[in-house]
């Protein structure tokens, strides 16, 4: 239901409801129903909205303006928050991928210890392959969930324009 301001345009013209529908050509009925909150065609508010001399949006109160302005604040403010957690959850993913490296690359250089003089050599070649593979790695996963959790450009946009 939308509070309307049909009633007070119509008696500031001096129309009554009739005069008022066969002005705008529509039914009595729909100039009651617009009256009383209910809704109505677009055509047939164009039609009361040309009676009466006024835009559109001059048929209603400005209450309505004033929930779409909260509700797009608050929606604007459900994207910041959830650009945050992202961004947390991407840090979060960070510090595992990180942990996994170097408990993967102390495992291994432990067992390197562990080897015969001739054979550490070439183990030691390994574990710095390993090191870039593992860093390499972590950077790709690291790259695709922050592709994942990016908001789509229009999402962006909604919440610059918001702002």
């Amino acid at each position: 239901m939308n509070k309307t301001n049909v009633s007070q345009l119509r008696k500031q013209h001096g129309l009554t409801q009739q005069e008022l529908a066969d002005k705008s050509y529509v039914t009595i009925r729909t100039v009651q129903r617009l009256e009383a909150g209910e809704d109505v065609s677009l055509s047939s508010l164009s039609a009361i909205a040309n009676a009466l001399s006024v835009p559109i949006s001059g048929l209603f109160d400005d209450i309505e303006q004033k929930e779409k302005e909260q509700e797009i604040l608050d929606y604007s403010q459900q994207q910041v928050s959830q650009l945050y957690r992202r961004k947390n959850e991407s840090a979060v993913l960070s510090l595992i991928l990180i942990a996994i490296d170097i408990s993967v690359l102390s495992f291994y250089g432990y067992w390197i210890g562990q080897q015969p003089e001739n054979e550490q050599a070439i183990f030691g070649i390994i574990w710095l392959l390993l090191l870039f593979l593992l860093i390499a790695g972590s950077l790709y996963v690291w790259q695709i969930a922050r592709i994942i959790r990016t908001p789509h450009v229009s999402e962006r946009l909604f919440v610059v324009i918001a702002s």
